[in-house]
Protein backbone atom coordinates (compact mmCIF):
# COMPACT_ATOMS: atom_id res chain seq x y z
CA UNK A 1 0.00 0.00 0.00
CA UNK A 2 1.07 3.56 -0.81
CA UNK A 3 2.02 5.81 1.63
CA UNK A 4 1.20 9.41 1.30
CA UNK A 5 5.26 9.92 1.21
CA UNK A 6 5.88 7.72 -1.56
CA UNK A 7 2.97 9.06 -4.03
CA UNK A 8 4.44 12.69 -3.13
CA UNK A 9 6.01 13.32 -6.51
CA UNK A 10 9.81 15.28 -7.20
CA UNK A 11 9.75 18.17 -8.47
CA UNK A 12 12.33 18.96 -11.36
CA UNK A 13 15.38 20.62 -9.35
CA UNK A 14 14.53 18.69 -6.00
CA UNK A 15 16.77 16.13 -4.36
CA UNK A 16 15.94 13.26 -1.68
CA UNK A 17 16.34 14.98 1.52
CA UNK A 18 18.47 11.78 2.99
CA UNK A 19 20.62 11.28 0.00
CA UNK A 20 21.49 14.96 0.08
CA UNK A 21 21.92 14.65 3.90
CA UNK A 22 24.04 11.21 3.47
CA UNK A 23 26.46 12.82 0.52
CA UNK A 24 26.97 16.16 2.17
CA UNK A 25 27.78 13.98 5.71
CA UNK A 26 30.46 11.84 3.77
CA UNK A 27 32.08 14.75 2.21
CA UNK A 28 32.45 16.37 5.97
CA UNK A 29 33.33 13.18 7.59
CA UNK A 30 36.52 13.18 4.64
CA UNK A 31 37.30 16.61 5.68
CA UNK A 32 37.34 15.58 9.34
CA UNK A 33 40.01 12.26 8.01
CA UNK A 34 41.89 15.09 6.43
CA UNK A 35 42.04 17.65 9.38
CA UNK A 36 43.08 14.64 11.73
CA UNK A 37 45.99 13.85 8.75
CA UNK A 38 46.97 17.43 9.01
CA UNK A 39 47.08 17.44 13.19
CA UNK A 40 48.96 14.16 12.75
CA UNK A 41 51.86 16.37 10.39
CA UNK A 42 52.49 18.95 13.19
CA UNK A 43 55.08 18.26 15.49
CA UNK A 44 53.89 17.47 18.99
CA UNK A 45 55.65 18.44 22.87
CA UNK A 46 52.85 20.48 23.87
CA UNK A 47 49.70 20.41 25.56
CA UNK A 48 48.31 22.90 23.26
CA UNK A 49 49.44 23.24 19.87
CA UNK A 50 49.70 23.47 16.38
CA UNK A 51 48.45 19.65 16.24
CA UNK A 52 46.01 20.46 18.49
CA UNK A 53 42.73 22.17 16.74
CA UNK A 54 43.00 20.50 13.52
CA UNK A 55 42.70 16.73 15.39
CA UNK A 56 39.72 18.44 17.80
CA UNK A 57 38.30 19.51 14.78
CA UNK A 58 38.47 15.97 12.37
CA UNK A 59 37.39 14.21 15.45
CA UNK A 60 34.38 16.64 16.42
CA UNK A 61 33.15 16.41 12.82
CA UNK A 62 33.10 12.65 12.13
CA UNK A 63 31.29 12.48 15.57
CA UNK A 64 28.99 15.34 14.66
CA UNK A 65 28.45 13.28 11.14
CA UNK A 66 27.37 10.05 12.41
CA UNK A 67 25.12 11.33 15.15
CA UNK A 68 23.73 13.27 11.98
CA UNK A 69 23.81 10.01 9.34
CA UNK A 70 21.38 8.56 12.40
CA UNK A 71 19.27 11.35 12.82
CA UNK A 72 18.58 11.42 8.60
CA UNK A 73 18.21 8.06 7.85
CA UNK A 74 15.53 7.47 10.26
CA UNK A 75 13.23 10.88 9.22
CA UNK A 76 10.64 10.65 6.30
CA UNK A 77 12.61 11.22 2.75
CA UNK A 78 11.14 14.69 1.42
CA UNK A 79 12.13 16.38 -1.42
CA UNK A 80 14.38 19.15 -1.10
CA UNK A 81 14.49 22.27 -3.60
CA UNK A 82 17.94 22.99 -4.88
CA UNK A 83 17.10 26.80 -4.47
CA UNK A 84 19.30 29.34 -5.79
CA UNK A 85 22.50 27.84 -7.39
CA UNK A 86 23.66 31.36 -8.67
CA UNK A 87 23.78 32.32 -5.14
CA UNK A 88 25.84 28.97 -3.91
CA UNK A 89 28.46 29.87 -6.79
CA UNK A 90 28.47 33.43 -6.20
CA UNK A 91 29.56 32.33 -2.39
CA UNK A 92 32.26 30.31 -3.87
CA UNK A 93 33.66 32.65 -5.92
CA UNK A 94 33.51 35.06 -3.03
CA UNK A 95 35.97 32.57 -1.47
CA UNK A 96 37.80 31.96 -3.86
CA UNK A 97 38.74 35.68 -4.77
CA UNK A 98 39.36 35.72 -0.57
CA UNK A 99 41.87 32.71 -1.01
CA UNK A 100 43.62 34.18 -3.83
CA UNK A 101 43.65 37.56 -2.20
CA UNK A 102 45.37 35.78 0.87
CA UNK A 103 48.11 34.17 -1.38
CA UNK A 104 48.81 36.54 -3.52
CA UNK A 105 49.34 39.34 -0.99
CA UNK A 106 50.32 37.02 2.07
CA UNK A 107 48.23 39.14 4.47
CA UNK A 108 45.68 36.73 6.13
CA UNK A 109 44.17 39.22 8.63
CA UNK A 110 43.30 42.02 6.40
CA UNK A 111 42.23 39.64 3.87
CA UNK A 112 40.05 37.56 6.19
CA UNK A 113 38.27 41.15 7.15
CA UNK A 114 37.37 41.90 3.77
CA UNK A 115 36.09 38.31 2.90
CA UNK A 116 34.06 38.03 6.04
CA UNK A 117 32.76 41.55 5.50
CA UNK A 118 31.57 40.35 1.84
CA UNK A 119 30.18 37.21 2.78
CA UNK A 120 28.48 37.92 5.86
CA UNK A 121 26.84 40.76 3.54
CA UNK A 122 25.73 38.96 0.95
CA UNK A 123 24.26 35.80 2.93
CA UNK A 124 21.97 38.79 4.64
CA UNK A 125 20.08 38.33 1.91
CA UNK A 126 18.68 41.66 2.00
CA UNK A 127 20.00 45.19 0.22
CA UNK A 128 22.55 46.27 2.62
CA UNK A 129 22.07 49.46 4.16
CA UNK A 130 24.93 51.61 5.97
CA UNK A 131 24.04 50.43 9.47
CA UNK A 132 24.47 47.15 8.18
CA UNK A 133 27.34 47.20 6.71
CA UNK A 134 28.41 48.25 9.70
CA UNK A 135 27.41 45.75 11.77
CA UNK A 136 29.15 43.42 9.38
CA UNK A 137 32.48 45.28 9.72
CA UNK A 138 32.17 45.04 13.28
CA UNK A 139 31.29 41.18 13.80
CA UNK A 140 33.92 40.54 11.11
CA UNK A 141 36.70 42.14 13.09
CA UNK A 142 35.42 40.36 16.28
CA UNK A 143 35.64 37.11 14.20
CA UNK A 144 39.32 37.95 12.82
CA UNK A 145 40.51 39.25 16.42
CA UNK A 146 39.33 35.92 17.44
CA UNK A 147 41.32 34.25 14.86
CA UNK A 148 43.98 35.78 15.97
CA UNK A 149 44.20 35.74 19.52
CA UNK A 150 42.98 31.88 19.37
CA UNK A 151 45.13 30.39 16.33
CA UNK A 152 48.19 32.73 16.26
CA UNK A 153 49.26 33.41 20.25
CA UNK A 154 47.09 30.34 22.08
CA UNK A 155 47.92 27.21 19.59
CA UNK A 156 50.58 28.89 17.25
CA UNK A 157 49.45 28.40 14.53
CA UNK A 158 50.99 31.50 12.00
CA UNK A 159 49.11 31.87 8.93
Amino acid sequence: MATPADSRSRSPGALSYRLASLVILGVTVAVGFVYILIGRSYSEGQALGPATFPTLLGILLIGSCVVAAFIAVRQEDQPVPLGDLLGAVLAILITAVYLILWDVTGWFYPATFVYLVCLITYLRGTKPSPRSVVTDAIVSTAMTVFVLLFFDLLLGVRF
